[in-house]
């Protein structure tokens, strides 16, 4: 296991965390030689203990409508939401509002979102390392990992700010 020292500005930010709020193309790039089932399950496993019993709630989210996803995530404690052409912005705004929580209270994990009003509202953005450069540019911690392994890198940084 890594030793990890959080900056004092990174641990206040996560300290406050009841949404994470994830790309789920970050997870379909995994996808080699799994299933998305057997790769959920290995989240599960691994990472998702921790958030799922500090009530903070995994939100996976689509620019695009793939009701296989839809299938896949329900019944595992994550929710998926497809954006269904909305503007990025409204989409959080109408979260934030369905689970009563501030926008300061989202973890953004993304690979694609480059709107800076909307990085620098929720809580905390991040991006991977395989972002462009206008998403990283805008993105408040940017992961030297990318798909399962940066939500893995964020996942313990959640646990180290609340410990």
């Amino acid at each position: 296991m890594k030793h990890l020292v959080l900056r004092t500005d990174i641990r206040k930010k996560l300290r406050d965390a009841r949404i994470l709020l994830v790309d789920s193309n970050i997870f379909v790039s995994e996808l080699d030689n799994r299933t998305i089932d057997e790769l959920i399950e290995i989240l599960v496993n691994q990472d998702l203990k921790y958030i799922f019993s500090r009530n903070i709630k995994l939100v996976l989210y689509s620019r695009t409508n793939n009701g296989n996803q839809l299938n896949v995530f329900r019944n595992k404690n994550i929710l998926y939401k497809n954006l269904n052409g909305k503007v990025f912005g409204d989409f959080i705004n109408e979260l934030c509002k369905s689970k009563n929580v501030r926008h300061s209270n989202i973890v953004l994990i993304n690979s694609i979102e480059c709107d800076k009003d909307v990085l620098s509202r929720v809580g905390f953005s991040v991006s991977t390392i395989d972002a462009p450069l206008h998403v990283k540019s805008n993105s408040y911690y940017i992961s030297n990992m990318s798909g399962t392994s940066a939500f893995s890198e964020i996942i313990d940084l959640i646990v180290k700010s609340k410990s």
